[in-house]
């Protein structure tokens, strides 16, 4: 729900005027020329802020750009968000920082954008990305504070005018990204936006059935609200609910001008968004619980189908952010990070680094980035000029292949990564480069500590196990023709399209590269007989059939044994319904979400 719409109270003002205009009496002409002149320049004030708040409140947010503020005061020096929550709340290491940011950077990540898919019928929303996330810095929270109404117990409620001044407190050259989410300890209360905004109000999770809220202002980031008091958050899903809420109607209506807003429905502003449409529908991903939203082109609360996130054959080594992370300006030119051991022994087959610019670009051409990593054994791998030369805008990820040595990189070897910016030459025309930097994350795909990688296919098997949905068994693969254990339902859903090797694997199918796979799922068919269905594909003109087995369709599968992922090619569609409860889906675009099948790698032998 848009809580904040700074135009509400300035149409409040234009009703108050209005209604005050009407039962002036004007006993002069100089009186009347005097107050005209006065009203003339209320309202074209009035008119140029409202075209101001137009302009900053955009429709939608095509391309978000979102961190996590981390806002609470430690209860003694040096404690951490992590520590202040486990004794804030129950459950409280649930809400770690690293547990917040991986579900943020899983739901905003290449994978989830199915979840996402349904708001382009919105002027063009695309899937948002996460730039990390760090702390608000100790005098805004103060400040913060000191604002708001201390309840007793180290409690404080703060009202929705001091969040908003909280959104944008930052040093200067630190400008926030364009979204914020505040993510506010459960000893810091934060009040509901009356309507006008106008005056103060209650605790949200305590006086109000809204759980979070999003908002704007003039010449600030559209920013939301999230406790995780667990009156709002009880638990972790609850949580996930919220955040997911608050992303797509931030989105979609970060200022009241877009689907949900005074254009859309004028008559309850920010109060009736694609998420408010969908409130207390959910559904599962994975291990999370996100939040369905409204889609005009079905008519319907989206998405239904998801795909489970997929597990990444890449390995975090390294991943920091902050708000910015550093500022590179004048003499402060070099950004050591210290690497802390992880997947320690395993040899990496390939690393990938990523840098994340903020709210300053890299100039390039002249003014670049060298990165050197630093190995415990005293190596090191420069990498000069990662951007070759060229301009990193504000807010953009890059990502580049860091070469690994002849005599290879192990987990726990690399220690320290460091970012220099290198002056350009002497120009006259140009100062030097100033440029912050959002995260840095260094991914590493692993090897196997196993040896020799076999030349020809070894002995293995592929299995194929269709799901169970509906009342019927659900089977497969079997030969055609040959007598089946029990029948086989016509649906069939695959879960995901990426999984993990089974560590009791002794196969090595890890370097084989990519073998085709070819599946038929069909149907047993019930005995029919008598005058037919013309919609049922397996009995057109009514003819008696006995012990009939239909193919449903045929999958083609391209399986990487190295990656163990794999993609479907085959028909988009759907069979029609027959008398044997025919209902079969296929991959490919929206309208066929459904996928049907899981491979597992069994244990087998060199």
């Amino acid at each position: 729900m848009t809580q904040l719409n700074p135009r509400r109270a300035l149409l409040s003002v234009a009703r108050n005027l209005n209604c005050f205009l009407p039962t002036t009496a004007i006993t002069s002409v100089l009186r009347q020329q005097n107050v005209n002149r006065l009203v003339t320049g209320l309202f074209c004030s009035l008119a140029f802020v409202i075209s101001g708040v137009v302009a900053e409140g955009q429709q939608v947010v095509t391309n978000g750009r979102f961190t996590n503020v981390y806002v609470y005061q430690p209860t003694f020096a040096g404690e951490s968000w992590d520590d202040h929550l486990k004794a804030a709340r129950s459950q409280g290491d649930q809400f770690s920082r690293e547990k917040i940011d991986a579900f943020t950077d899983t739901l905003m990540g290449p994978d989830a954008s199915s979840y996402f898919d349904f708001l382009h019928q919105y002027w063009g929303v695309n899937e948002p990305q996460f730039f990390g996330s760090g702390f608000a810095t100790a005098d805004c929270v103060s400040a913060a504070l000191h604002d708001g109404k201390n309840l007793g117990n180290n409690i404080t409620l703060i009202q929705w005018d001091t969040v908003r001044s909280l959104a944008n407190c930052h040093p200067s050259g630190l400008d926030p990204s364009p979204q914020v989410t505040l993510i506010f300890s459960p000893d810091i209360k934060v009040a509901n936006i009356p309507n006008p905004p106008i005056g103060t109000a209650g605790d949200m999770c305590t006086t109000s059935p809204d759980k979070a809220w999003h908002a704007w202002g003039l010449n600030m980031p559209n920013f939301i609200a999230l406790p995780t008091d667990p009156n709002c958050s009880p638990t972790f899903d609850n949580f996930t609910i919220n955040f997911s809420h608050e992303i797509v109607e931030t989105l979609t209506d970060p200022g009241g001008f877009g689907q949900g807003g005074v254009l859309t429905d004028p008559t309850n502003v920010g109060g009736n968004e694609i998420g408010d449409k969908c409130k207390n529908q959910s559904i599962k991903w994975g291990s999370y619980s996100l939040q369905q939203y409204w889609s005009n082109n079905t008519n319907a609360c989206e998405p239904r189908v998801l795909r489970p996130p997929t597990s990444s054959a890449e390995r975090d080594w390294l991943d920091t952010s902050g708000i910015p992370l550093q500022r590179f300006k004048g003499n402060q030119r070099d950004l050591p990070i210290k690497v802390y051991p992880a997947n320690v022994g395993s040899p990496a087959k390939s690393l990938r680094m990523i840098i994340s610019t903020g709210n300053d670009n890299l100039r390039g051409d002249g003014d670049n980035c060298d990165v050197t990593i630093n190995l415990s054994d005293g190596r090191t791998i420069s990498l000069p000029n990662v951007n070759q030369g060229q301009t990193w805008d504000n807010w953009t990820t890059h990502s580049f292949d860091v070469p690994i040595p002849a005599t290879g990189v192990k987990g726990g070897d690399i220690t320290e990564i460091t970012l220099h910016t290198v002056k350009g030459g002497f120009d006259l025309t140009k100062s030097p480069d100033n440029w912050n930097v959002q995260r840095v994350q260094l991914k590493a795909t692993l090897g196997s500590a196993r040896i020799p990688t076999p030349r020809s296919l070894p002995s293995t098997t592929v299995t194929v196990t269709v799901n169970q949905v509906g009342s019927r068994i659900a089977m497969g693969p079997r030969i055609p023709g040959m007598p089946a254990s029990s029948a086989v339902y016509g649906m069939i859903r695959i879960n995901g399209s990426e999984f993990e090797k089974s560590p009791l694997s002794q196969s090595m199918l890890y370097d084989l590269g990519t073998i085709p796979i070819q599946i038929e799922v069909w149907q047993d068919l019930p005995d029919v007989r008598g005058s037919g269905n013309p919609r049922d594909p397996n009995n057109p003109g009514g003819r008696g059939v006995h012990n009939a087995k239909a193919t449903l369709r045929t999958l083609n599968i391209d399986y990487n044994l190295k990656t163990h992922t794999f993609t479907v090619r085959g028909e988009s569609g759907s069979a029609m319904p027959g008398k044997a409860g025919v209902e079969f889906a296929f991959p490919g675009d929206s309208t066929h979400p459904g996928i049907a099948f899981t491979i597992t790698d069994q244990p087998g032998t060199r």
